[in-house]
């Protein structure tokens, strides 16, 4: 995320427990088939978005971009529903 400069080092950190007492407002999975059942949300979505572990430099930039307008559409949604 560093290319995009986005540090995502303080979201990712903390206990575990401590972060599985906390609900969410919305919780993605990536289309792996996981619940994520420990990971309490007020909103689940499944994006269905491929693993981009073995894919060419260019198609893993493609599925950041996917991410990114994802999160940049909930974050708008969210705005506009709390107006």
């Amino acid at each position: 995320m560093t290319a995009q400069d986005l540090s995502i080092c303080d979201i990712l950190g903390g206990h575990r427990p401590a972060r599985q007492r906390i609900e969410y407002d919305f919780a993605v999975t990536m289309g792996c088939g996981d619940a994520c059942p420990h990971v309490r949300a007020k909103h689940r979505d499944d994006w269905n978005i491929p693993d981009p572990k073995n894919l060419s430099d260019d198609e893993f930039r493609a599925i950041r971009d996917l991410i990114e307008k994802n999160v940049r559409s909930i974050a708008a949604d969210s705005l506009h529903s709390s107006q």
